[in-house]
């Protein structure tokens, strides 16, 4: 008697575990997608201005001055990452 129940509860346990884990994960992977890390925006903005300070000291600016012209060009160009308008 407890073969007839426990092989059909297993099944219908393991079912709706699995399908209740993967709905799940699917919509808070599909939720996270949307905006990139913190960790990885700043990255991001550290070698953006860096690659920027370097083209502008090449061609002859002041190192203060480039650093802050970069910094001034990525928060125009990228207002969507520093939450600027």
């Amino acid at each position: 008697m407890i073969r007839r129940i426990a092989l059909p509860l297993l099944t219908l346990i393991l079912l709706l575990g699995a399908a209740g884990c993967h709905g799940f994960m699917h919509r808070h992977k599909h939720e996270t997608m949307n905006a990139p890390s913190a960790d990885v925006a700043h990255e991001f903005r550290q070698r953006w201005i860096a690659k920027r300070v370097s083209d502008l000291t090449a061609g002859g600016m002041s190192a203060p001055a480039a650093q802050t012209q970069a910094e001034d060009e990525y928060a125009k160009k990228y207002t969507y990452l520093t939450g600027s308008k």
